[in-house]
């Protein structure tokens, strides 16, 4: 299915929905960020040929007041499966949604008693707007429009920036939002190109998912796992199972390093 929206005031053109493209372009960074030492290949999950995912119906996501289009679409995307054994995040602060999980599959969903983190509070988006990732109180939300193939950051925490859509433009919801809309694959990218660079790692920390950034740890922590991941052949000849090893190795004794120094701290 393709859709289109008159130009965007933030893109100067106009921009277009496509299905197929907006799959391909989210199994394409899921499979990339499979090969880095995080989220394993098993936990990348594609729907069943025929139908794609069952329990993402128009009546079982009613809750959600979302368009047949939405509905349609997450029924055929690919997920990081967020009800295992680890739960990942995607950027820093910022959650895969995993619209095929447990917990879209239980009554207290489908009777809209619980709102799953998935879907930001506080402020109604329209029923053509999906969140592809969850950011709680400080990640990103990155909401999707299915009329026009454009995606914008949301965060809870955010506001009071100046409006770019006039009052009502079907996508003045965006003004909400920080930044500008963009076509989906090229946020994708601008993230694909922070993990390659090594901007971001995308690693543990004591047990629980992280990215790490310079904004975050200190300049001499980060620059000790790019070593270390480049030391392992990034990025034409990495080994990743040998890197995760050795970035598990090192980041105990980062805990270590880091647990003696707000001991010495709290002395001094």
């Amino acid at each position: 299915m393709t859709t289109s929206h008159p130009a965007d005031p933030q893109l100067g053109e106009i921009s277009k929905y496509d299905r197929e493209a907006v799959i391909a372009a989210v199994t394409d960074f899921y499979h990339f960020l499979a090969q880095l030492p995080y989220i394993e290949p098993a936990d990348i999950l594609h729907p069943p040929l025929e139908g794609g995912w069952p329990n993402i119906t128009t009546e079982n996501f009613a809750c959600l007041g979302k368009s047949d289009e939405v509905i349609a679409l997450l029924k055929c995307l690919p997920y990081i499966r967020m009800d295992g054994h680890h739960e990942y995040v995607v950027a820093p602060e910022t959650f895969p949604c995993d619209y095929r999980r447990d917990y879209f599959q239980t009554p207290s969903f489908a009777e809209g008693r619980t709102a799953p983190w998935d879907v930001p509070v506080g402020l109604k988006f329209p029923s053509w707007v999906i969140p592809l990732t969850y950011g709680k109180n400080h990640g990103d939300y990155l909401m999707f429009d299915t009329t026009d193939g454009t995606a914008i950051v949301y965060q809870i925490t955010g506001g009071g920036w100046s409006p770019a859509y006039e009052a009502g433009d079907p996508r003045s919801w965006r003004n909400e939002c920080e930044g500008r809309s963009q076509a989906l694959s090229d946020i994708l990218g601008e993230w694909k190109k922070k993990y390659e660079s090594l901007t971001w790692i995308g690693f543990p920390a004591s047990g629980w998912p992280n990215v790490w950034t310079e904004s975050n740890y200190k300049v001499k922590d980060i620059k000790e796992m790019q070593e270390i991941i480049r030391s392992h052949g990034w990025p034409n000849e990495f080994k990743r199972n040998e890197c995760k090893h050795a970035l598990a190795e090192w980041e105990g004794e980062f805990r270590n390093r880091r647990q003696a120094e707000l001991q010495t701290e709290h002395e001094g």
